[in-house]
């Protein structure tokens, strides 16, 4: 084994995958990054300040706070990404583009395949996305480690 762990490119690709299609990662956190969940203050009527549930709008916020911080962790993850794989990612993950409406896009940046070029941006992905995670300190429950190592490593 060398200084630089190899990467389980099939299983890493796969789990970029699944992150954008997957409830649980990349639809939750575009939803919960939205201002569309704020609530309005609500008055109490009944003139008795506090409750004994807690401060709930105070917590809504600071997870909201935390998926808005997630989305754009992934949003600096793909600008770090080169242009073709921008375009991959944007079109087809993000934005749920059909493979034979991308594809003519990305023919334009060379001959490489469609195919080819896709698991180069999911590789590609994974990889900026860890050290952006990382340096925006994101709950490894809202973004978690894409990467496979080969190993155990």
């Amino acid at each position: 084994m060398g200084l630089i762990p190899e990467i389980g490119k099939t299983e890493t690709i796969q789990n970029v995958r699944d992150f954008f299609n997957e409830d649980k990662y990349y639809p939750t956190i575009k939803r919960r990054a939205g201002e569309y969940g704020l609530k309005s203050p609500q008055m109490d009527v009944t003139g008795i300040h506090g409750s004994r549930f807690g401060n709930s709008t105070e917590k809504m916020m600071v997870m909201f706070a935390e998926y808005d911080k997630a989305k754009r962790t992934v949003d600096d993850a793909i600008a770090g990404c080169r242009q073709m794989s921008q375009v991959i990612l944007k079109k087809r993950y993000i934005e749920g583009w059909d493979i034979y409406d991308v594809r003519p896009l990305v023919n334009r940046y060379g001959h490489e395949t469609y195919t080819n070029a896709d698991k180069y941006a999911c590789l590609e992905f994974a990889d900026c996305l860890e050290r952006k995670a990382w340096e925006n300190n994101v709950d490894r429950e809202i973004i978690p480690n894409l990467l496979v190592f080969k190993n155990g490593s």
